[in-house]
């Protein structure tokens, strides 16, 4: 996760399971990247939070003490969890969702971090020369 923020920066926050059950959500709705780490929203009523603000393109923005106001949403999630089954609510027809199953590494490699940052450059240049 450390890379991502590398990467996007301020574009990217890191939630809890309670950001998404809490009514203000003014320092999450402008990220481009909201990602969760151990998530766990066994909820019917979070998953179609998630499911409605992934394919919204307004939402309302709430803060404590301020009136709620209209923005843009261009938000991505990235839910991270060692249940792979259970994590979030998913019906059987659901297609919002990608489940990745990442292996565990076979040795630590302690350098990780660096060399993929080291990578960005690449990475970056490949974004932007690839065809569309």
């Amino acid at each position: 996760m450390d890379l991502l923020k590398v990467i996007f920066g301020n574009n990217m926050t890191f939630n809890g399971n309670h950001d998404f059950r809490s009514q203000f959500n003014s320092d999450w709705m402008n990220t481009l990247i909201i990602a969760v780490e151990e998530v766990l929203l066994d909820k019917k009523e979070d998953s179609e939070k998630i499911k409605n603000l992934s394919t919204a393109k307004v939402s309302k923005v709430e803060a404590r003490s301020k009136d709620k106001r209209e923005t843009e949403f261009f938000g991505k999630f990235i839910l991270c969890s060692n249940n792979e089954y259970n994590f979030i609510v998913i019906e059987p027809t659901e297609t919002r969702y990608w489940v990745r199953k990442v292996p565990v590494f076979e040795k630590e490699n302690v350098r990780l971090l660096e060399q993929m940052t080291d990578e960005i450059p690449a990475f970056l240049f490949h974004l932007l020369e690839r065809p569309l």
